[in-house]
């Protein structure tokens, strides 16, 4: 099974101090994972995170082999 995580400083979504990472993961289909800032200006581990299904790995750029929505 593919996995690329991308480790990050999560100063850089919000204002908490500590790490987190993006993944890609898969076999046919490959699902995103990634951490984001959200605009309700309360403060909590994360503010939002979105899982997509993707053709390809945004950060080592393998193709998923039977993609789908």
């Amino acid at each position: 099974m593919h996995e690329c995580k991308i480790e990050f400083d999560t100063e850089k979504i919000d204002e908490c101090k500590g790490s987190a990472f993006n993944r890609c993961y898969g076999d046919d289909n490959l699902t995103l994972e990634v951490w984001f800032m959200d605009t309700d200006t309360y403060e909590e581990y994360f503010d939002n995170w979105q899982d997509v299904n993707v053709n390809y790995c945004p950060f080592c750029g393998i193709k998923a082999i039977n993609f789908e929505l």
